[in-house]
């Protein structure tokens, strides 16, 4: 309500009061959603009362669907519907253990960087697609039961919990966060949070810039966790649903030297991907699924 009026009129019509008050307006835009179907959770932590012998801890009497055949082991494949559609379709399950997230969402300049005016523009795009980004992997951590928790790294560090929240309150929070060109350093962040981290935990870095320097915080916070995963989005990626096109994309040397190195990371357990201008991220999270 921006304004009201009360008027106030003297039975004898001598005289008569008038109020007026107001209040301010506001907005607020949630981000957009992109449609994620998969992302590599792992999952560690078993849930009380729940007992399973499969090596992926799938609860067997937990049927929750189908889904097309990609390698798996023959016994899982739904012969009654496989007929039906006409390809190899398999079984899903649900899990007697649970996955535990803790998702970094980095906003602000790295004090790595050189040209800051030129990347401060650069990081006003980066910011809108970072919190789709990040409220779309929450709602995916929702759906597929997990946990998460997420650290946004801005003006201020802001700590959210699902515990108790729905993935809308997330939403929320990411609409009205902003980063800072002077503000608190990723590294700092994670080498205070490394006690946090435990085995069953998965830590997820989203990212504009990254270079060698935190190549110490990642090994770190990989000893205390079970997987630690790098998103890099350097420049806008391509939309899902165009056409790639000529790729003229340069990237910073201390990007590409972290790119360079992925390979040995990746046998530690820290995946790391540079989302290019010529890629989708839901083509990124697919490569990072199949890894």
């Amino acid at each position: 309500m921006s304004g009201l009026v009360l008027a106030s009129k003297d039975p004898l019509r001598f005289f008569s009061h008038t109020a007026k008050y107001s209040a301010p307006e506001f907005i607020l835009v949630l981000p957009k959603v992109m449609n994620i179907d998969c992302f590599p959770l792992r999952l560690r932590e078993l849930l009380p009362g729940s007992r399973s012998d499969f090596e992926l801890m799938e609860d067997p009497v937990d049927f929750r669907g189908i889904k097309e055949y990609e390698r798996e082991p023959l016994n899982r494949i739904h012969w009654n519907a496989s007929a039906k559609i006409g390809k190899l379709m398999i079984k899903e399950f649900g899990y007697t253990a649970v996955s535990n997230t803790i998702l970094y969402l980095d906003l602000n300049l790295s004090r790595e960087i050189f040209a800051r005016d030129v990347w401060e523009k650069i990081r006003i795009d980066y910011e809108e697609i970072a919190v789709q980004l990040s409220l779309s992997l929450v709602r995916f951590t929702y759906g597929s039961g997990g946990r998460i928790g997420l650290v946004i790294v801005g003006d201020d560090v802001l700590r959210l919990s699902s515990l108790g929240r729905n993935w809308t309150d997330f939403a929320e929070v990411l609409a009205d966060t902003r980063g800072s060109d002077q503000g608190p350093q990723l590294s700092e962040i994670i080498e205070e949070d490394l006690e946090r981290f435990d085995p069953a935990t998965t830590v997820v870095i989203i990212s504009m810039y990254l270079g060698e320097d935190i190549l110490p915080q990642l090994l770190k916070a990989k000893s205390h966790c079970s997987r630690v995963v790098v998103i890099i989005i350097p420049f806008n990626p391509r939309d899902p649903w165009t056409k790639r096109t000529i790729s003229y994309q340069m990237l910073p040397r201390t990007i590409e030297s972290l790119k360079r190195r992925a390979a040995l990371l990746e046998e530690e357990q820290i995946v790391v991907r540079v989302v290019g201008d010529n890629q989708s991220i839901q083509e990124v999270l697919v490569d990072l699924e199949n890894r």
